[in-house]
Protein backbone atom coordinates (compact mmCIF):
# COMPACT_ATOMS: atom_id res chain seq x y z
CA UNK A 1 0.00 0.00 0.00
CA UNK A 2 1.41 3.46 -0.78
CA UNK A 3 1.43 6.71 1.68
CA UNK A 4 0.70 9.50 -0.16
CA UNK A 5 0.23 13.15 0.90
CA UNK A 6 -1.14 15.89 -0.62
CA UNK A 7 -0.19 19.81 -0.75
CA UNK A 8 -2.94 21.81 -2.40
CA UNK A 9 -4.24 24.93 -1.11
CA UNK A 10 -7.42 25.03 -2.82
CA UNK A 11 -10.09 23.23 -0.91
CA UNK A 12 -12.32 21.56 -3.58
CA UNK A 13 -8.99 20.40 -5.51
CA UNK A 14 -7.49 19.10 -2.22
CA UNK A 15 -10.63 17.46 -1.19
CA UNK A 16 -11.35 16.31 -5.08
CA UNK A 17 -7.31 14.45 -4.66
CA UNK A 18 -8.53 13.12 -1.25
CA UNK A 19 -11.84 11.29 -2.92
CA UNK A 20 -9.90 9.97 -5.84
CA UNK A 21 -7.15 8.57 -3.45
CA UNK A 22 -10.26 6.46 -1.42
CA UNK A 23 -11.61 5.31 -5.01
CA UNK A 24 -8.17 4.00 -5.92
CA UNK A 25 -6.97 0.35 -4.95
CA UNK A 26 -3.59 0.19 -3.44
CA UNK A 27 -3.08 3.98 -2.25
CA UNK A 28 -4.30 5.45 1.58
CA UNK A 29 -3.04 9.50 2.12
CA UNK A 30 -2.59 9.83 4.96
CA UNK A 31 -2.91 13.92 5.33
CA UNK A 32 -3.78 17.65 3.83
CA UNK A 33 -1.46 20.25 3.80
CA UNK A 34 -2.16 24.03 2.19
CA UNK A 35 1.37 24.93 2.27
CA UNK A 36 4.59 23.04 1.91
CA UNK A 37 6.33 24.28 5.33
CA UNK A 38 4.01 22.45 7.23
CA UNK A 39 4.46 19.50 4.71
CA UNK A 40 7.79 19.41 5.45
CA UNK A 41 7.48 19.22 8.86
CA UNK A 42 5.40 16.34 8.52
CA UNK A 43 7.69 14.60 6.65
CA UNK A 44 10.91 14.90 8.95
CA UNK A 45 8.46 12.51 11.28
CA UNK A 46 6.55 10.68 8.74
CA UNK A 47 7.07 8.07 6.18
CA UNK A 48 5.22 8.59 2.56
CA UNK A 49 5.88 7.38 -0.66
CA UNK A 50 3.91 9.78 -3.12
CA UNK A 51 3.07 13.13 -2.98
CA UNK A 52 0.64 14.99 -4.70
CA UNK A 53 2.01 18.78 -5.25
CA UNK A 54 0.25 22.09 -6.66
CA UNK A 55 3.12 23.80 -7.82
CA UNK A 56 1.12 27.61 -6.77
CA UNK A 57 1.32 27.09 -2.88
CA UNK A 58 1.42 30.08 -0.12
CA UNK A 59 5.12 31.11 1.38
CA UNK A 60 6.80 28.32 -0.29
CA UNK A 61 6.11 27.11 -4.13
CA UNK A 62 5.71 23.91 -5.01
CA UNK A 63 9.07 23.53 -7.03
CA UNK A 64 10.94 25.03 -3.91
CA UNK A 65 9.96 22.82 -1.85
CA UNK A 66 10.47 20.09 -4.63
CA UNK A 67 14.53 21.48 -4.34
CA UNK A 68 14.74 21.21 -0.65
CA UNK A 69 13.73 17.44 -0.36
CA UNK A 70 16.49 15.62 0.96
CA UNK A 71 14.81 11.74 0.61
CA UNK A 72 13.48 10.99 -2.72
CA UNK A 73 9.81 10.57 -3.24
CA UNK A 74 7.50 9.49 -5.89
CA UNK A 75 5.63 13.30 -7.03
CA UNK A 76 2.73 13.84 -8.79
CA UNK A 77 2.53 17.72 -9.54
CA UNK A 78 -1.64 18.90 -9.85
CA UNK A 79 -1.53 22.51 -11.07
CA UNK A 80 -3.98 24.48 -13.56
CA UNK A 81 -1.04 25.24 -15.74
CA UNK A 82 0.71 23.70 -18.50
CA UNK A 83 3.58 25.23 -18.82
CA UNK A 84 5.58 24.21 -16.15
CA UNK A 85 5.04 20.56 -17.55
CA UNK A 86 9.03 20.71 -18.99
CA UNK A 87 10.61 22.02 -15.75
CA UNK A 88 8.58 19.49 -13.49
CA UNK A 89 9.91 16.27 -15.84
CA UNK A 90 13.64 17.46 -15.90
CA UNK A 91 13.19 17.38 -11.86
CA UNK A 92 11.84 13.68 -12.10
CA UNK A 93 8.49 13.78 -11.06
CA UNK A 94 6.42 11.14 -12.16
CA UNK A 95 3.47 12.99 -13.52
CA UNK A 96 1.99 16.29 -14.35
CA UNK A 97 -2.12 16.37 -13.67
CA UNK A 98 -3.46 19.59 -14.99
CA UNK A 99 -6.84 20.82 -13.33
CA UNK A 100 -9.64 20.57 -13.64
CA UNK A 101 -8.29 16.66 -12.85
CA UNK A 102 -10.80 13.42 -14.15
CA UNK A 103 -10.48 10.45 -12.34
CA UNK A 104 -9.24 8.61 -16.02
CA UNK A 105 -6.60 10.86 -15.84
CA UNK A 106 -5.11 10.20 -11.97
CA UNK A 107 -5.97 6.76 -12.59
CA UNK A 108 -3.87 6.75 -15.66
CA UNK A 109 -0.70 8.34 -13.49
CA UNK A 110 -0.74 6.24 -10.36
CA UNK A 111 -1.29 3.10 -13.35
CA UNK A 112 1.96 3.63 -14.68
CA UNK A 113 3.44 4.44 -11.07
CA UNK A 114 3.03 1.18 -9.73
CA UNK A 115 4.37 -0.03 -13.30
CA UNK A 116 7.43 1.54 -12.76
CA UNK A 117 7.35 0.99 -9.16
CA UNK A 118 6.98 -2.94 -10.10
CA UNK A 119 10.02 -2.59 -12.84
CA UNK A 120 12.49 -0.95 -10.05
CA UNK A 121 11.71 -3.71 -7.39
CA UNK A 122 12.91 -6.29 -10.48
CA UNK A 123 15.82 -4.67 -10.77
CA UNK A 124 16.37 -3.40 -7.43
CA UNK A 125 19.98 -4.42 -6.64
CA UNK A 126 20.83 -5.70 -2.67
CA UNK A 127 23.45 -5.89 0.00
CA UNK A 128 24.02 -7.86 2.92
CA UNK A 129 26.64 -6.76 5.69
CA UNK A 130 27.14 -8.23 9.78
CA UNK A 131 26.41 -6.13 12.14
CA UNK A 132 27.06 -7.50 15.38
CA UNK A 133 25.49 -10.93 15.15
CA UNK A 134 22.85 -9.87 12.57
CA UNK A 135 22.44 -9.97 8.87
CA UNK A 136 21.17 -7.09 7.22
CA UNK A 137 20.02 -6.07 4.23
CA UNK A 138 20.64 -3.00 2.27
CA UNK A 139 18.79 -1.47 -0.84
CA UNK A 140 21.99 -0.22 -2.89
CA UNK A 141 20.87 2.67 -4.35
CA UNK A 142 20.01 3.72 -0.83
CA UNK A 143 24.14 3.46 0.25
CA UNK A 144 25.43 6.83 0.21
CA UNK A 145 28.94 6.21 1.09
CA UNK A 146 31.34 3.65 2.89
CA UNK A 147 33.95 4.73 5.15
CA UNK A 148 36.70 2.23 6.77
CA UNK A 149 37.67 3.09 10.39
CA UNK A 150 39.81 1.73 12.75
CA UNK A 151 39.50 -2.01 11.86
CA UNK A 152 35.90 -1.33 11.19
CA UNK A 153 34.14 -0.20 8.18
CA UNK A 154 30.97 2.41 8.86
CA UNK A 155 28.19 2.13 5.43
CA UNK A 156 25.78 5.01 5.34
CA UNK A 157 22.43 5.56 4.01
CA UNK A 158 21.07 8.50 2.37
CA UNK A 159 19.03 9.33 5.79
CA UNK A 160 22.70 9.50 7.24
CA UNK A 161 21.99 6.33 9.41
CA UNK A 162 25.15 4.38 9.98
CA UNK A 163 25.50 0.42 10.09
CA UNK A 164 28.92 -0.43 11.38
CA UNK A 165 30.32 -3.93 10.40
CA UNK A 166 33.95 -5.86 10.72
CA UNK A 167 33.45 -6.88 7.55
CA UNK A 168 36.63 -4.85 5.13
CA UNK A 169 36.54 -2.67 2.40
CA UNK A 170 37.15 -5.33 -0.47
CA UNK A 171 34.59 -7.19 0.54
CA UNK A 172 31.71 -5.16 0.18
CA UNK A 173 33.08 -3.17 -2.34
CA UNK A 174 33.15 -6.79 -4.66
CA UNK A 175 29.36 -6.89 -3.37
CA UNK A 176 28.67 -3.27 -5.22
CA UNK A 177 27.85 -2.80 -8.88
CA UNK A 178 29.36 -0.22 -10.67
CA UNK A 179 27.43 2.73 -9.07
CA UNK A 180 30.03 2.96 -6.64
CA UNK A 181 33.82 4.15 -7.14
CA UNK A 182 36.22 3.89 -4.43
CA UNK A 183 37.84 7.92 -3.92
CA UNK A 184 40.20 7.01 -1.33
CA UNK A 185 41.85 4.24 0.66
CA UNK A 186 38.76 5.03 3.04
CA UNK A 187 35.92 5.60 1.16
CA UNK A 188 33.88 4.54 -1.28
CA UNK A 189 30.74 6.61 -2.73
CA UNK A 190 27.80 5.96 -4.67
CA UNK A 191 27.60 8.19 -8.14
CA UNK A 192 24.55 8.99 -7.71
CA UNK A 193 24.76 11.07 -5.03
CA UNK A 194 27.71 13.16 -6.16
CA UNK A 195 26.84 16.97 -6.33
CA UNK A 196 29.67 18.89 -6.53
CA UNK A 197 33.81 17.81 -7.39
CA UNK A 198 36.90 19.39 -6.91
CA UNK A 199 40.67 18.26 -7.79
CA UNK A 200 40.75 17.02 -4.03
CA UNK A 201 37.17 16.36 -2.68
CA UNK A 202 33.96 15.84 -3.47
CA UNK A 203 30.21 16.75 -1.41
CA UNK A 204 27.70 14.43 -1.35
CA UNK A 205 24.11 15.64 -1.68
CA UNK A 206 23.74 15.18 1.92
CA UNK A 207 26.39 17.76 2.54
CA UNK A 208 29.06 15.08 3.71
CA UNK A 209 32.49 16.33 2.11
CA UNK A 210 35.13 13.56 1.06
CA UNK A 211 38.93 13.30 0.41
CA UNK A 212 40.21 12.07 -2.97
CA UNK A 213 42.73 10.18 -2.68
CA UNK A 214 45.97 10.86 -5.02
CA UNK A 215 46.36 7.47 -6.44
CA UNK A 216 42.52 7.18 -6.88
CA UNK A 217 42.21 10.94 -8.63
CA UNK A 218 42.61 9.89 -12.36
CA UNK A 219 40.20 7.09 -11.85
CA UNK A 220 37.66 9.04 -10.08
CA UNK A 221 37.40 12.17 -12.56
CA UNK A 222 37.32 9.56 -15.88
CA UNK A 223 34.44 8.09 -14.24
CA UNK A 224 32.78 11.28 -12.27
CA UNK A 225 33.70 14.77 -14.59
CA UNK A 226 31.12 13.24 -17.52
CA UNK A 227 28.45 13.74 -14.64
CA UNK A 228 29.31 17.74 -14.68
Amino acid sequence: MLRSIIIEDEPLAASLLERYTRDYAGINNIDVFQNAIEASIFLTHNEVDVIFLDLHLPKVKGFEFLESLEKRYHIILTTAYSEYALEGFEKGVIDYLLKPILYSRFELALDRLKELISANQKEEKFISIQVNKTKIKLKEYDVAFIESNRGYVNVYDVNEQMYRTKMTTRTIYDMLSDSFVQIHKSYIINKAYVTTLSSSELVLNNNITLPIGRKFKEEVFAILSSNF
